[in-house]
């Protein structure tokens, strides 16, 4: 491209607002997996998008019109029709505060597209300001404090994630929208865009604000107006909504765990069904001892405990990664709730210790979230197994201990499980919950549907 011009705007914009913010929002469809961690541990997470600020602070709201003709002139002089404006985010990084550090994917320090450069000098010169050092970079999460373990805990979760690969073809302009009352709170609203290059196949801004979530009681504007990480109180209770999860299932063509869109009907049924639960242990800080892996897998294969579904819990990136490697667990088990994070395309796991779900048979399953972060509910449903029933397994890792906050939560916990769907008990071991249930296919066989009938013996 061009050299960028000096600043030469119709007259100079000041730059100074927390107000705005001028970002380029990455595909929606390409957020998942950030958006799995970010709801987890960014606590912007529901107020701003997955986004990277091209210019934060931007221009006072009542500049805004005036910035965006200025910009979008700019470009229209500077950017060619069929310049490719690319942007790969590949690579994990840290940003260390005083008391925490963020997580981020940012550019790797080779590339050498130079796009975001290109659009901040542009529009930095629109506004009349001289081009400035930026360190480009997405948001994913913040660590609980500075210590060894929780730093290399959240950047292997950020390395993990697939790399985010699109063309720029517009850019948002976010404005702060500030609440008052009971739930006050701040949130960034898209008030517009500016178009970098219209042309075919690039990344343009949504005009939907997927990114805005419901508000909690609890959530209160309680940061300085120049953190970009608008926050939630630390104790604002988690969103209990059902989520709908992706199994996975080995195909043996390519050698890769694939997305399931459609399971086939089973010709030869079984006459019995087995479901296992196993807690793998996690039971070290961060990074987990990996010298029990070959004896868990070794037990899961052996005759004794062959299962036709598996429930495990304490699940961690590393361990999965092992187990679906494995030739004969991808044999015996060809589908699971969750693929291999080792894979390109699979991104890591949401939590330190996750329940995951591997079985013989093909599955669908949700996700019911608890109050408490990192807490909920596996429920799988099985609609090819029998013929004109459902077969419904949940797997809870519940809340360690006997002392009365332990019981108590444990209690709260296995009530928010039935309050979404009454489901059978089928057996309660310490910490680990399986429920099976059967329920008639013309009914809604999901995590709301009412169980009857629970046992199927060997």
């Amino acid at each position: 491209m061009a050299s960028i011009p000096e600043a030469s705007a119709s007259y100079t914009i000041p730059t100074t607002s927390y107000e705005t913010a001028l970002c380029v929002l990455p595909p929606a469809e390409q957020c998942d997996h950030i958006d799995s961690l970010r709801e987890l541990y960014d606590k912007a997470y529901g107020r701003w998008p997955a986004h990277v600020n091209i210019v934060y602070p931007f221009v006072a709201p009542d500049q805004l019109s005036q910035a965006q003709q200025q910009i979008q002139a700019q470009f229209q002089r500077n950017l060619g029709s069929y310049t490719s404006q690319h942007v790969r985010l590949e690579s994990a990084g840290l940003f260390r505060q005083r008391n925490n550090s963020t997580a981020i994917l940012q550019e790797s320090r080779d590339s050498s597209e130079g796009t975001l450069t290109d659009l901040r000098s542009l529009a930095l010169a629109a506004l009349g300001h001289a081009p400035k050092p930026h360190n480009f970079h997405l948001t994913v999460g913040q660590t609980e404090d500075n210590s060894m373990a929780s730093l290399e805990f959240l950047i292997a979760k950020v390395r993990l994630l697939p790399s985010l690969n699109f063309e720029v073809g517009s850019l948002a302009i976010l404005v702060r929208e500030r609440t008052s009352g009971q739930q006050s709170a701040n949130r960034m609203r898209l008030w517009g865009t500016i178009d970098v290059r219209p042309a075919p196949n690039t990344s343009t801004v949504s005009n939907s604000e997927y990114w805005l979530k419901d508000l909690p009681a609890s959530a209160i504007d309680n940061m300085p107006e120049e953190e970009e990480n608008e926050v939630s109180d630390p104790t604002t209770t988690f969103d209990r909504i059902v989520q709908p999860g992706r199994t996975f299932s080995f195909d043996s063509l390519s050698g890769n765990w694939l997305k399931e869109t459609e399971f086939s009907l089973i010709h030869s049924r079984p006459a019995s069904l087995v479901v296992s639960s196993y807690n793998v242990l996690f039971d070290s800080e961060f990074p987990p001892a990996r010298d029990r892996d070959p004896l868990l897998i070794s037990t899961l294969l052996s005759d004794s405990a062959r299962a036709d579904v598996v429930i495990l819990q304490e699940m961690s990136d590393q361990f999965l990664s092992s187990l679906l490697d494995n030739t004969e667990i991808r044999t015996l088990y060809p589908f699971t709730s969750h693929g291999p994070p080792s894979q390109a395309d699979i991104g890591p796991l949401p939590s330190m210790r996750n329940v995951v779900i591997i079985s013989k048979w093909p599955f669908r399953w949700n996700l019911v979230p608890f109050h408490r972060r990192h807490k909920g509910a596996v429920v799988a449903v099985f609609d090819t197994i029998l013929s004109r029933h459902s077969i419904v397994v949940a797997g809870i890792h519940l809340t360690c201990g006997l002392t009365d906050g332990s019981v108590a939560a444990k209690k709260v916990q296995v009530h928010n499980l039935l309050n979404t769907g009454a489901i059978g008990l089928r057996a309660v071991r310490g910490c680990e919950l399986a429920l099976i249930g059967v329920v008639e296919r013309d009914k809604a066989c999901s995590a709301n549907a009412m169980f009857h009938s629970s046992v199927f013996p060997r």
